[in-house]
């Protein structure tokens, strides 16, 4: 008998019920091992050994060399999410090795605090505990309802509550798969559930050789934007000192894989809209509402493009972080917070908007004494555009990393929005619903 669930037994079934309460509770058992030495079973494949739907082979560094060229010969990178990685590939490995998980039969949704089949909690409970996901809710579990003895298969079809120790694994595994945490096992938690280990073996493998082939470039200190994990890392060395989630292109409007330097720091930036977005939503709006230009601050310059006066409703915020390159894409601060919430953020046109830029900022001029935060804040306040270059620059890489560590030790895994890991419909979480502010809001830039 597990702690996540009870059965309700007929009397002639008493004597199996002993049996099977003598099996140690999967509740009490070691949380999964994020050291080599607890690393999953001792016959665990050597962590060099792709899987076989493994990233492709043209998966190379960001600013890659042409294809024909000779590749460089790759390094392991000394970093702490790169060598965390190296175990979790390990682990799962181990899983693979074992005949995956167990497969959760088919149902309805499974809501918390509702009763269903206790062979279908249980099959939940030993699919999440194969992961080492096994709650942290001790409160108890209501008694099972007793099933009625001329009901056929009474014992298989005993209900059990769906208690809130299995609820609160659930929840880890949402977090986990950039899923809304809230506990229904239904939709696309379900889907990723049922999803083989043969799927986060090809995600923690893809984002791997994304560390060998940048390994040459991320030495001291420098950002990490992990563009389908919707986060950005400031490092030092091996580890990372500051994060934050951040939010990425459109599936549509892909966040491309770049490596360049953060130069100078843009507060309180207008924006030159791209004559792109201009034709297909601009223009579009002026025409339906002829005070829309002035309400938003949008002036038109001679030579007919458009631009963005600063301020609140300036898509870029108060901040903007410049990095030239080709491409135009840059981080920047935005008014529309609220999209911070989702779990799976995909939301721009393919620049990467950050949840806090004034702390990003404070960072990025920590060498400079005329600007402390509360100076850059005061600057903000002020409403006046200012250039403020970095003492030094700043290397970023924006890089495709769809495995990672998360600050809880746990192994995240997050949907292949762009299908560079070959999982195709890997759906993300739903966006969240619309509000007031959307209405000035959409997904630039």
């Amino acid at each position: 008998m597990t702690s996540f669930t009870r059965f309700a037994i007929l009397p002639s079934v008493v004597a199996f019920t002993m049996v099977i309460a003598t099996l140690p509770s999967l509740v009490h058992a070691q949380k999964p091992a994020t050291e080599p030495s607890k690393a999953g079973p001792a016959n665990a494949a050597p962590s060099n050994a792709g899987p076989a739907n493994a990233a492709p082979a043209n998966a190379g560094p960001a600013n890659a060399a042409p294809a024909n060229a000779t590749p460089p010969a790759q390094q392991n990178p000394d970093n702490d999410q790169y060598d965390k990685l190296v175990e979790a590939e390990q682990r799962y490995r181990g899983i693979a090795g074992s005949g995956g998980w167990p497969v959760i039969p088919d149902g309805d949704p499974m809501k918390p605090a509702q009763r269903y089949e206790c062979t279908r909690l249980e099959a939940l409970e030993k699919r999440l505990s194969a992961e080492g996901y096994r709650g942290t809710n001790d409160a108890a579990q209501q008694a099972p309802t007793p099933p009625s003895p001329s009901a056929p298969n009474a014992a298989a079809k005993a209900d059990c509550e769906y208690g809130p120790m299995l609820v609160s694994a659930v929840k880890d595994f949402q977090h986990d798969r950039y899923l809304v945490s809230d506990g229904i096992v239904g939709g696309q938690t379900l889907k990723q559930l049922i999803k083989p280990v043969e799927d986060v073996l090809a995600k923690i493998d893809y984002s791997l050789q994304r560390w060998r082939a940048n390994a040459a470039n991320m030495s001291g200190s420098y950002i990490l934007v992990s563009i389908p994990s919707f986060e950005l890392a400031v490092y030092e060395g091996r580890s990372a000192v500051l994060r934050m989630p951040v939010i990425v292109g459109l599936p549509d409007w892909q966040t491309p894989e770049l490596s360049d330097k953060i130069e100078y720091i843009v507060i309180n930036p207008s924006w030159n809209i791209p004559k792109s977005i201009a034709d297909s939503e601009v223009l579009p709006k002026s025409k339906k509402d002829g005070g829309y230009f002035k309400r938003e601050g949008i002036v038109a310059d001679g030579d007919g493009t458009l631009s963005q006066k600063p301020g609140p409703r300036n898509p870029l915020g108060r901040l903007k972080f410049m990095l030239p390159n080709r491409e135009d894409i840059y981080l920047h601060d935005t008014p529309g917070k609220q999209r911070f919430a989702s779990p799976a953020r995909a939301f721009s046109h393919g620049c990467v908007r950050v949840e806090k830029p004034v702390d990003l900022a404070a960072y990025l001029l920590k060498g400079d004494p005329q600007w402390s935060k509360e100076r850059i804040q005061s600057a903000i306040d002020s409403g006046d555009s200012k250039d403020v270059k970095l003492p030094q620059p700043m290397s970023v890489h924006l890089l495709y990393m769809p495995a990672q560590q998360g600050e809880d030790g746990r192994l995240r895994v997050a949907p292949d929005i762009y299908d560079k890991v070959g999982n195709a419909g890997d759906e993300s979480a739903s966006e969240p619903a619309p509000t007031e502010e959307d209405e000035f809001l959409p997904t630039w830039p």
